[in-house]
């Protein structure tokens, strides 16, 4: 399934840091669910294909990941 959030960043962006512990992937689900190893997300929430989309639904839905944070800020992926 699709990767979202600090995932897609993760894995477009060839980061050098750890992927999520508990990545956000497109499932068929009709609302957004945390279950044991995975955020389920619904087609129809999922952020649009820009880095700044995705970003924005990793801080809202997946808290706060410093180490993603300052290699994709630092590595001037994304324009902040």
């Amino acid at each position: 399934m699709k990767p979202v959030g600090y995932a897609y960043l993760h894995e477009h962006l060839a980061l050098g840091v750890c992927p999520p512990v508990c990545p956000a992937r497109i499932r068929p689900v009709t609302r957004i669910m945390s279950m044991e190893q995975e955020i389920a997300v619904p087609a129809g929430r999922a952020p649009e294909a820009s880095l700044l989309a995705h970003l924005l639904f990793a801080l809202k839905h997946e808290g706060i990941d410093l180490a993603t944070l300052a290699d994709t800020s630092f590595g001037r992926h994304i324009a902040l």
